[in-house]
């Protein structure tokens, strides 16, 4: 991991949504996405390292716990390129 304190989430209008729903996000990362949720852009997000690691735990575990295969499927995708992205992977 590296020594940064906070990063950057590249996330589509749909990974936004993923988190929202799934991701159980800290409140200061939640008002943030609420802010861009009808830009249909891909936006650049801050997400402190802290907030990170807990959101990538809460990621997998809704990834582990769900029984739908195509949204098991879209947030092991998240996952992996948020991870990925952000050298946590």
């Amino acid at each position: 991991m590296s020594g940064r304190k906070s990063v950057m989430l590249t996330l589509s209008q749909s990974d936004r949504e993923l988190i929202l729903e799934h991701g159980y996000p800290f409140p200061k990362l939640r008002k943030e996405l609420n802010s861009i949720r009808e830009s249909r852009d891909d936006v650049a997000v801050p997400c402190e390292r802290y907030e990170l690691v807990q959101l990538l735990g809460d990621l997998a575990r809704s990834i582990n716990d769900c029984e739908d295969d195509d949204l098991q499927l879209l947030l092991d995708e998240l996952y992996v390129g948020i991870a990925s992205e952000t050298g946590e992977f």
